[in-house]
């Protein structure tokens, strides 16, 4: 994964972008129109496809509230997005597909959608959080989800998950110095989890794993709860996300030890004396942990309408005012992960996921081993 500021435009997944300044006159939304084969823009904005795409509004759907993290997300893309393309795009929150599959149902409401097996309806989703599912329900059987079939258009922001410590531990604010103190302590360092299966807790228990380490743990709620917890010093050690974590950090009632992710996000986000945990740990090649951001579309769109998407896409996240409210959310860092790039991160958090969840009973029986 790379962070980046400036996002390259020129070439995406081998699909040139044609910056067509002296292009013709661009062609209308009329699907019967004559346009380019591959995404072009004219005056600063895409034009439409030889096939039409997109003869219609672009539809963001959201599995949550408005105004959840997602929600926000959707609907900062498609301000920026209406500088760079002609269509309407409209934002739609669907929060009852996050009480079944998330964003798996999502896509399979969006492909059944008018001109949704086009590429005209799009999900927001966070990686590798969907990819946990395919483990724990039977997603896979009833839909025929799989890593394979999540066809990302592009994540453009990562999250990581960052471990906090109550002030007054005995380690301090040094990660290695607490796992030394929990290999010479077996079970006493309390550690407050997310619970069983959750995103962050499966990045604490690889983590313990590959350190040898025993922590006393308890299921502590949401991240506001477990934060709060960890401040009146109920606890010793969370994972938590930066944004609920900062009025803590602030207040000094919890210290930052260290965060997931590769290329050392915490230095980014948090200053370069904070190492990451892989490099604290070593032996982890990619440590695919946190909350990485995008747009997903159903799996058989045709590759021409994949690589206009990608193209606005692109043209979004590299917009100044994009960048400026994405990353002043705390923790956010941009990136852009395309759809193998997207595969890989997947892959790797199933086979360490697969390995945590079987041990603790929860892998679905549908699932084969």
């Amino acid at each position: 994964m790379r962070n980046t500021t400036a996002l390259r435009s020129a070439v995406i997944g081998g699909i040139v972008v044609a910056l067509a300044a002296g292009c013709t006159a661009a062609p209308g939304s009329d699907p019967g129109a004559s346009g380019p084969d591959e995404p072009t823009f004219v005056d600063g904005k895409l034009v439409p496809l030889n096939s039409g795409f997109p003869s219609g509004p672009l539809q963001i759907i959201v599995v949550d509230e408005a105004g959840s993290d997602d929600g926000i997300y959707a609907r900062q893309f498609a301000e920026v997005a209406a500088k760079y393309t002609d269509a309407e795009i409209r934002v739609l929150d669907r929060p009852e597909f996050g009480s079944t599959y998330g964003a798996w149902e999502a896509l399979d409401w969006a492909s059944q959608q008018r001109n949704g097996d086009q590429g005209n309806v799009v999900v927001v989703a966070t990686l590798p959080g969907s990819t946990i599912d395919l483990l724990t329900t039977p997603v896979g059987e009833e839909l025929g989800a799989s890593i394979e079939t999540l066809n990302t258009v592009l994540l453009t922001e990562s999250v990581p998950y960052i471990i906090t410590s109550r002030a007054d531990a005995p380690w301090g604010t040094s990660f290695a110095d607490m796992l030394e103190y929990a290999a010479d302590n077996p079970g006493e360092v309390r550690y407050i989890s997310r619970g069983p299966g959750a995103g962050p807790d499966l990045a604490m228990s690889n983590y313990s794993d590959l350190a040898g380490v025993e922590f006393n743990t308890s299921v502590g709620g949401s991240h506001a709860e477990i934060n709060t917890a960890l401040g009146a010093g109920a606890g010793d050690i969370a994972v938590t996300l930066p944004g609920a974590a900062a009025p803590f950090i602030e207040d000094g009632k919890v210290v930052m030890l260290t965060c997931t992710g590769n290329e050392n996000p915490c230095a980014a986000n948090f200053g370069d004396e904070v190492p990451n945990a892989a490099s604290v740990i070593g032996g982890i090649d990619n440590d695919p942990w946190g909350s990485n951001r995008g747009l997903i579309a159903p799996t058989d769109i045709p590759e021409t309408h994949h690589a206009w998407l990608v193209a606005l896409m692109t043209a979004v996240v590299e917009d100044p005012d994009f960048i400026e409210a994405r990353t002043s959310i705390p923790g956010v860092g941009v990136v852009t992960l395309d759809k193998a790039g997207a595969v890989e991160l997947q892959e790797a958090a199933y086979e360490v996921a697969f390995d945590i969840l079987d041990r603790l009973g929860q892998i679905h029986p549908s699932v084969e081993r």
